[in-house]
């Protein structure tokens, strides 16, 4: 399996200011390490060492945690140090993706409208992934430690564009 991590030059927090408006905060997240693991899910999960991968609405409640992307692939944030490739003995593609993604945090009683401007989301609808197009850009929404706190995983290519209509929203 090709690696292209090592063009992936690490993203930095401090491009972008935390954001605080009425009931809202935006902030970048920096992530020690993202992990992508496509294979049977059991196997996926018990390599991670994970219990569960986290879905929608699910929220993730502890500094290591794996998020459900589709059937067949998780994405591990934070975790153990795992090799590149395929791991016939397991079944798994394992491939770091630690700069591919840059991640968004959005907290605060507004923060939910927020992220239902850009996508229709509902906590009352459950989903095992938590894929999701925001204003068409792929991304990865979920809940993270409290009801009221969210982070999106986009692409860091359309990072710019994001950041730039999430704070529009945030603003209006």
């Amino acid at each position: 399996m090709r690696s292209d991590n090592l063009k992936w030059m690490p993203t930095s927090v401090q491009e972008r200011p935390t954001l605080t408006a009425e009931g809202i905060q935006i902030e970048m997240v920096s992530l020690k390490r993202q992990t992508l693991l496509s294979g049977p899910i059991s196997h996926a999960l018990n390599a991670a060492g994970q219990k569960v991968a986290v879905g929608w609405p699910d929220v993730a409640s502890s500094d290591s945690y794996a998020l459900r992307l589709r059937r067949d692939r998780i994405l591990l944030v934070g975790g153990p140090n795992m090799t590149d490739g395929w791991h016939d003995d397991i079944g798994l593609a394992i491939s770091n993706v630690s700069n591919a993604y840059s991640v968004i945090e959005l907290s605060g009683k507004r923060a939910f409208q927020l992220l239902q401007r850009g996508t229709e989301i509902s906590r009352g609808e459950t989903s095992s992934s938590v894929v999701r197009l925001y204003s068409g850009y792929a991304t990865l929404i979920y809940g993270y430690h409290a009801s009221d706190r969210w982070r999106m995983h986009v692409p860091r290519a359309f990072l710019d564009g994001l950041w730039d209509l999430v704070t529009t929203y945030c603003d209006e």
